[in-house]
């Protein structure tokens, strides 16, 4: 049953990095993902992916990033999307629109990894509050 109208719009990383598998050992493989973090995930169960290394780290990785999440940057919106907008106008739904990383803290946590996010607002607060006020303007 569906409850909302989602609205595909990539509301993060834009344009996404590509997806590159940099080792398989058959258990596990080691990849860099759609945010350009490098991670282990399991070819054998669902769990967590282990990060590795991700894509902030200091300041500079943050500018080299920064861009990519600038409301111009990539293509945001996709090709059909005036008839997205005229089907989701006659709809009595609500629309939705986002999906993963969920929230500030869940873009934070995707571009610094789980851990260091944590130091991070400690670290680097004017970094941390720099990255918000991007987010929000996206």
């Amino acid at each position: 049953m569906e409850f909302c109208n989602w609205l595909p719009i990539n509301a993060f990383i834009c344009p996404e990095f590509d997806v590159e598998v940099l080792e398989d050992n058959g258990v596990t493989r080691t990849i860099r993902d759609r945010s350009g973090a490098i991670k282990k995930v399991s070819n054998e169960r669902l769990s967590l992916p282990l990060t590795i290394e991700s894509p902030v780290k200091d300041k500079k990785t943050w500018e080299n990033i920064k861009p990519r999440l600038k409301i111009a940057s990539g293509n945001r919106f996709p090709a059909d999307w005036k008839n997205i907008c005229e089907i989701n106008q006659k709809s009595d739904m609500p629309s939705f629109i986002g999906g993963s990383p969920c929230g500030f803290y869940g873009a934070l946590r995707e571009l610094f990894g789980p851990e260091a996010v944590l130091y991070s607002f400690y670290d680097m607060p004017d970094v941390v509050n720099d990255m918000m006020d991007t987010l929000c303007e996206l």
